[in-house]
């Protein structure tokens, strides 16, 4: 008895060693989710009397920063960038190489940067906050910053509040606070005192705090903003004639940013895509004709063919003769008006070199084949084979060069009913502006089968070059694949475009209306899409954008809010009140 009661002691004992010494994966506890915490802090956030040149901030954990550079806003903005570095789990802030403003209110905005050592959680909008005087600035101001155009949040730009309220302060110093909108364009600047500011939003591009670069989109406040103790804030509208100040209580801060129009007319950048081909961009439309004198060749009167494009922006000239062309570098004067000291244009004298060598062959293809190569005229066509043709498109023929010969009487377009070709009647376009674009129109029947058949020749260029064989069959959208939208736009008090656009926010089709209509969009594909409207206050036929010193907004835009879904073989009805309250 005493054997086996010993047996089974040693048996429940060898069991339970063999549990214990079982190998297995350890299962590992929760993933980590939260972020450092601060410890404590030298001197200790929100502190008063500030009078060093150091702030050191323990946490509770090892912690890097992420994209610092990027994400943190000192407010007021310092002279010199301090050095900020991790040290094991403390924070240093070096403040050695900057003159401290007396009785400030310094804000640290760190954003999402600090984050934990393993997981990357970071403290969502940590500031460190310290004052150099008595008291903590403690006001603050929220609003949203947007894009005037597209009325979409742009990265990036910072809020801006000044003490002086010349207009020249933006360009001239610093502001005396500073924030950064979220990528939602919200935005809150924090530790205020209360005064009365100039407001505006700035993407600084060159990073300095200054609308002092061109090209820099801004928003401005029509208005000055008063922040006061124990008040709401209020808007300030300034009235030169009166004594007194009349004021507004917003709801919200909203600025709308644009890009001013540049005054100064230069030449962006110029081109030579091809030996045949010189290309000339300019930063905004010329207002007279561009004079082009060559420099270091000696050409013939009619040496060159030139193109317009549709922006105004951009001029190409085709050089027709060939030892012009075959001429690897050639340097040209460019002769156009530029705006001088006093605003008068006078012209302007460019000059500018273009060089073109002929690119490298993979590999060697006999002279012939490559002679006959050169040879052929490559028309683009905006059908392919088998592809659908809108109903209400026409059909396009872009040719590479321009254009000299065209015989119509060798281009034809066939219906396919059964297995018979009907030749159909068309109307034949040169487009008004690209002078090597050309357009084909009839009414087509829904769902049927055509063919663009191009004879060879039918297309000669400047230089003489011919089309080769084009043979393209396709086919019709059938009617009840498109669906349509009407929009009665009602409380139109002044000029505005009309415009529909994709979920992108591309333009698709735009119509001008000056009193209350109904705008029909047709032929549209069953998809979503936006509506905008523009109030075309100069009734010009265009969006215009803003300029900060002259106190030009730009002209306001509004879109409708709800979804549209366009569904096949439907009409979709909308009611669109533009003066109505909430819209966005």
């Amino acid at each position: 008895m005493k054997q086996a009661l010993q047996g089974l002691i040693l048996l429940i004992l060898a069991l339970l060693y063999f549990q214990c010494a079982r190998v297995g994966t350890p299962t590992g506890g929760e993933k980590d989710k939260s972020p450092p915490r601060v410890k404590k802090s030298i001197p200790e956030n929100y502190s008063i009397h500030f009078e060093g040149d150091k702030i050191e901030i323990d946490f509770d954990e090892f912690f890097r920063l992420r994209e610092l550079d990027q994400k943190l806003v000192v407010s007021p903005p310092l002279e010199e960038k301090p050095e900020i570095l991790p040290k094991g789990k403390t924070l240093v802030i070096d403040l050695k190489n900057n003159e401290l403003g007396e009785n400030t209110t310094y804000t640290f905005n760190f954003s999402d940067a600090i984050v934990d050592n393993n997981e990357g959680n970071p403290i969502e909008n940590f500031e460190f906050v310290f004052s150099t005087g008595n008291t903590i600035d403690s006001l603050s101001v929220t609003g949203t910053i947007i894009q005037a155009f597209d009325l979409q949040p742009e990265e990036d730009v910072f809020v801006m509040l000044y003490e002086n309220l010349n207009d020249s302060a933006p360009i001239k110093e610093f502001p005396a606070y500073i924030a950064k909108a979220d990528d939602e364009g919200k935005f809150r600047v924090n530790n205020i005192k209360a005064d009365t500011f100039r407001v505006i939003g700035l993407k600084d591009m060159n990073l300095n705090y200054k609308f002092d670069l061109a090209g820099e989109p801004i928003a401005f406040m029509d208005s000055l903003l008063f922040i006061g103790m124990g008040k709401k804030t209020e808007l300030v509208r300034v009235d030169t004639t009166q004594t007194g100040k009349a004021l507004i209580k917003p709801p919200n801060i909203k600025l709308y940013l644009f890009t001013e129009e540049e005054e100064e007319q230069y030449l962006k950048s110029s081109e030579r895509p091809s030996s045949y081909q010189i290309i000339f961009i300019f930063n905004k439309p010329l207002t007279t004709e561009l004079i082009v004198n060559p420099v270091d060749f000696s050409p013939p009167n009619d040496w060159n063919l030139i193109e317009d494009y549709p922006n105004g922006d951009t001029i190409s000239y085709w050089i027709k003769d060939s030892t012009i062309a075959n001429t690897e570098v050639l340097t040209t004067e460019l002769i156009y008006p530029v705006k001088d000291s006093t605003g008068v244009f006078k012209p302007y004298s460019d000059t500018v070199t273009l060089r073109y060598s002929k690119p490298v062959k993979a590999r060697r293809k006999r002279r012939q084949e490559t002679e006959q190569e050169e040879q052929l005229l490559k028309l683009g066509i905006n059908v392919t084979r088998g592809s659908r043709l809108d109903l209400n498109s026409n059909i396009l023929i872009e040719s590479p060069t321009p254009v000299l010969n065209i015989d119509t009487s060798m281009i034809n377009i066939l219906k396919i009913e059964d297995t018979v070709e009907i030749e159909q009647d068309y109307r034949f376009f040169i487009d008004s502006i690209r002078i090597r674009k050309f357009w084909i129109w009839l009414p087509w029947e829904e769902n049927s089968s055509y063919k663009i058949w191009i004879e060879p020749g039918a297309f000669e260029d400047i230089y003489g070059i011919k089309n080769d064989t084009v043979i393209i069959p396709f086919r019709t959208q059938e009617m009840d694949f498109y669906g349509n939208l009407i929009v009665s736009v009602q409380n139109v008090k002044t000029g505005v475009i009309v415009q529909l656009l994709d979920e992108k926010n591309n333009k698709l089709k735009e119509e001008y209306i000056e009193n209350d209509k109904e705008v029909k969009f047709t032929y549209l594909y069953p998809k979503k899409y936006k509506l905008k409207v523009i109030f075309d206050k100069n009734k010009n036929g265009i969006w215009d954008t803003g300029n900060y010193l002259k106190k030009i907004q730009p002209e306001k835009v509004l879109s409708y809010s709800k979804e549209i879904n366009i569904r096949a073989n439907w009409d979709l009805e909308i009611d669109w009140d533009i003066e109505a309250k909430n819209k966005k």
